[in-house]
Formats: C-alpha cells, structure tokens, sequence
C-alpha cells in the first residue's frame, strides 16, 4: 500500500552529445573510459537503488533524470 508520492529530478554530466547511438565499436570506448560519465552513472544507479528501497517502504518515488551536458551554468 502506498502511502507517500515523491517526485524529484536528478541532473547528471551525461553528454549524451558524444554518443553515437547506432555505432557499438564507436560507444564501448566511451563508456570505458570516461571517468565524469562513469561517476555520474554510478550516482544513477545509487539514486535508483534508494527509490526501489523507498518503494518497499510504501513510498511511491518519481525520478526524472536529465543531462547537463556539463552546461555549468
């Protein structure tokens, strides 16, 4: 039974811009070795780890995640 709703937006250095999405040989270096998106994947799964456990305490948790792109404005 769900008692609380929760929403909140994360916003991470992705730079999704560097992908070619159509391209595995092009993508699998990226993902190896760059340390910023590495990091910021890991916060990702750390903050989808903490919503499933909010999830099993009965709290209901909307994420919404965006891409900086490193824009430091």
């Amino acid at each position: 039974m769900i008692l609380i709703k929760k929403k909140f937006a994360i916003i991470l250095p992705f730079r999704l811009d560097n992908f070619d999405y159509d391209s595995i040989q092009k993508s699998t270096p990226i993902l190896k070795n760059d340390k910023l998106l590495n990091i910021s994947l890991d916060f990702l799964f750390g903050a989808e780890m903490a919503v499933n456990s909010y999830s099993e305490l009965g709290i209901d948790v909307q994420m919404d995640v965006f891409d900086s792109a490193l824009d430091r404005r």
